[in-house]
Formats: structure tokens, C-alpha cells, sequence
């Protein structure tokens, strides 16, 4: 979140005031929570470069600022929150907080978003003499600058989930989604099929890194189409794509894409909203997506119609072409003798169902 511009949050809940602060900090110092001494942090921070500090513990006040800032969430914002606690007996009387409470976690994440944008940022600060916390922001990036955040391969290196994955001929594939390169092919006819080391990033399923050796290489999807597109949008349009013909166990790679579209240009505001919370891309999430919505699907390239060039009309592509089911061309065919073939019998009545791509 720190190297993240925050303004697609802010613009999803409406705030007013902008949330672009972000950047690759110079130090950063925590407590000794179970968090930050995991290796994943220590391995994220040290990637990025960033140095560390790990506060007293015990202290509180070596950590001041931080501190303050929670008081003032309970002080400021808690409060005007139905269902909110107290912080003693005396305080809390008679009131009952869990009958009082009707917010979800969407609701919530709508108060806290706007209560620190439009309010917390805009108030005057103390621990800043008395400036704004945006207008502090404002004044010191223009005096010192801030160091730029990391490119999206960075990000997925440092931030993206990390998994083992079959290398085999046909590249590697995730979420149904097929990644391959030729240096790829070169290490498999090295070392055969295997496992390899893989991070992606949920943001964006257009590209991963695969460690080959003692490398990490960015190797980006075969279907272009999928760049800067999130993993969320890619599986919604799967299920989408599959109710339209829920017994088939092929998927129109033209039709997906459509729907891509479609998702993004229709429910952008409720793409944003979505993702406000932290998504669940656990191991138990990833199997589950793999069992229940891509087991034994397969993707075929739909071929549209092109113009013919010079000429009027369009180059139809054929019926395999156009359904991505082969045809049986051994099957007998009936030959045409050049005689008039209509019959007396009264015609059966045809639905014909014309569609164009």
C-alpha cells in the first residue's frame, strides 16, 4: 500500500480530497509483531532495498507518532460509527454495541476510506506544528521528491504470490491462462519437465516471473490481450462465458475477451469497490478456482471474418474455423449429380438463427 497510488479507492467511495501519497520508502521501522518477522516481509523490503528498524519492545513511547494516530481513530472516528465499543465499563452505561451494530465490512471500508482522506488528512496536525498532513505531503515532495515506485515486475516480485508450477512443453499455464517463452522451451530440454518456482501478481495476469536457476525471468502471456487485466476480472469472465453454455467443455478465447471488455466497461465502479478488500488468492482459493471453473476446460481461437481485399464481401471462415470443433472428413459425402433434388413432400418449417460477429 505504501508503493501504491491509493486514488482508485478514494475515486470508488467518492472522496474529495486525492489519496495519490505513495512511493518506496528510505527506512522503515515496526514493532516485533509476528508479521514483520516473517521472512516474506524481511525478503519484500529487502528486495525493494529499503532499510529497517525494529523498535524496542515495551517502549511505546520510541513509536509515539504511531501510536497517537490509533488514539485518534477511537477518539475521532469510532464514534461515528453505529456499534462502535467504548474504551471502559463507565463509558459504555447501558449501551449495547453488537444491537447497535449494522455496518458490513464494505461499509466500514467506505467510512475509514473517507474519514482519513477528507478528514484526517485535511486536520491540523500537531506532531506537524500545525499543518495539514496533505499540505505537509505537498510541501516536502516539492523540497526533497520522493523515490518512484516499483515497475510491475518489481511488484510481482516482491508483493505477488509465490508457487510451484509444471514446466512442460506447452509453457506453464495458470488460471487457465498459458505463459510461454523461448528460453522457457531451452531450460525444458534441458531439465525435462519439472517444477519450477513461479510469482504472479493478482493485479495483473498479462506477465509472471519463473526463477530458471538462479534467475527470475518475466515471461508474458500468449494471448496479449490479458495485459494489466486482474485475475478477478479474468475468472468472472470464465463464469460468465460458461453460463452461456454450462455442458461444454470448450471456451471461445473471442468470447472470454468480449466479456473481458464488457466486465471493465460496465462495472468499473464495482470492480474498484470490490477490490477495496483484500482478496483471498490463499492456496486453498487457487485450487478450488482450478477445480470447480477450469477443470477439463479447454480454449479454442474462434476465427472472425475478414475482407476480402480488392473484392466485395468477406473471407468466411469455415465451420470448424468458426466452433473450434474438427471436422469429420472421412465421413462420406453426397455428390451432386446436377439434378433437380426437390421433392413433393411438403417442407419441415427451419428456425435459422443469423449472427455476426
Amino acid at each position: 500500500m505504501i508503493t501504491t497510488n491509493k486514488g482508485a479507492w478514494t475515486d470508488a467511495v467518492g472522496a474529495l480530497t486525492p489519496w495519490d501519497m505513495h512511493g518506496t520508502p528510505e527506512l522503515i521501522v515496526f514493532d516485533g509483531g509476528a508479521a514483520f518477522k516473517s521472512q516474506r516481509f524481511r525478503m519484500a523490503i529487502s528486495d525493494l532495498g529499503v532499510a529497517w528498524e525494529m523498535a524496542m519492545n515495551g517502549v511505546p513511547e520510541n513509536r509515539g507518532m504511531i501510536e497517537r494516530v490509533f488514539r485518534t481513530f477511537a477518539t475521532d472516528f469510532a464514534p461515528r460509527l453505529s456499534g462502535h465499543t467504548f474504551s471502559s465499563i463507565i463509558e459504555k452505561g447501558d449501551a449495547d454495541p453488537e444491537a447497535r451494530a449494522v455496518l458490513t465490512v464494505d461499509d466500514f471500508t467506505f467510512a475509514l476510506l473517507r474519514w482519513v482522506t477528507d478528514v484526517y488528512h485535511n486536520t491540523p496536525h500537531g506532531g506537524l506544528n500545525g499543518e495539514t498532513p496533505v499540505k505537509a505531503w505537498r510541501r516536502l515532495t516539492q523540497e526533497y521528491g520522493v523515490s518512484p515506485s516499483p515497475d510491475m515486475e518489481m511488484m510481482r516480485l516482491c508483493f505477488g504470490q509465490q508457487r510451484q508450477y509444471q514446466l512442460d512443453k506447452t509453457g506453464i499455464t495458470i488460471l487457465g491462462v498459458r505463459y510461454q517463452a523461448e528460453h522457457l522451451q531451452t531450460y525444458m530440454r534441458r531439465q525435462d519437465p519439472h517444477m519450477v518456482d513461479v510469482r504472479w501478481h493478482p493485479k495483473d495476469i498479462g506477465a509472471i516471473s519463473v526463477r530458471l536457476g538462479k534467475e527470475w525471468y518475466q515471461v508474458s502471456a500468449l494471448d496479449r490481450s490479458l495485459e494489466c487485466v486482474p485475475a478477478q476480472t479474468w475468472l468472472t469472465a470464465l463464469r460468465h462465458t460458461r453460463s452461456t453454455n454450462p455442458t461444454s467443455n470448450r471456451l471461445d478465447s473471442l468470447a472470454v475477451r468480449e466479456a473481458i471488455k464488457a466486465i471493465s466497461a460496465r462495472n468499473e465502479q464495482a470492480k474498484l469497490g470490490s477490490s477495496l478488500n483484500l482478496e483471498d488468492w490463499s492456496e486453498e482459493r487457487m485450487e478450488r478456482a482450478e477445480k470447480d471453473l477450469l477443470a477439463g476446460i479447454e480454449f479454442f481461437e474462434r476465427k472472425a471474418p475478414t475482407k476480402m481485399k480488392g473484392e466485395l464481401g468477406h473471407d468466411l471462415p469455415s465451420v470448424e474455423e468458426l466452433t473450434g470443433v474438427p471436422m469429420d472428413h472421412n465421413a462420406p459425402q453426397k455428390a451432386f449429380t446436377g439434378k433437380s433434388e426437390i421433392s413433393d413432400a411438403p417442407a419441415k418449417p427451419t428456425n435459422i438463427t443469423i449472427e455476426e460477429d
